[in-house]
């Protein structure tokens, strides 16, 4: 189970979903010894993935890129659906900052270029819902259902 909930972004790891999506390749057996897999650093077993409305950029591209390696279900919520890249921040005199938006997400999807994620979000294949009650209770229902999975 991988948790992007609240993941607001960065650097997204690409080389990340590159070893998720390993799969088992072979055994090696020696003459003596036990056998050996060979393909030691791959990740076996069903993978599901956990997001909600809070994850955002890098939140958005790890759900993205989790779907399109096709490495299992996404449960939760819809991510926020801001992709884009920030910079030329500004000083503001109470020491905040402003940021604008200088570049953005494209993909090929079905022959044709299109923005991806940005202003949409990722959706779940299971939506789940962190009830407020629930939580105040000191339960988390998403972590519950992929649990139970």
């Amino acid at each position: 189970m991988l948790d992007a909930r609240w993941n607001n972004g960065g650097y997204i790891p690409d080389f990340f979903f590159e070893r998720l999506a390993r799969r088992h390749l072979e055994y090696d057996a020696p003459r003596y010894g036990a056998d050996v897999e060979y393909q030691r650093p791959a990740i076996l077993g069903p993978k599901v993935l956990v997001i909600n409305e809070y994850a955002g950029s890098g939140g958005d591209s790890v759900a993205d890129y989790f779907r399109k390696y096709a490495l299992g279900p996404i449960v939760g919520k819809r991510t926020w659906g801001g992709l884009m890249g920030i910079g030329d921040e500004l000083p503001m005199i109470d020491n905040g900052r402003v940021t604008v938006p200088n570049l953005s997400a494209w993909d090929v999807v079905d022959g044709r270029s299109t923005w991806i994620v940005e202003n949409r979000g990722v959706d779940p294949d299971l939506e789940v819902d962190d009830r407020p009650d629930l939580v105040l209770q000191g339960r988390d229902p998403q972590l519950e259902r992929v649990v139970g999975w």
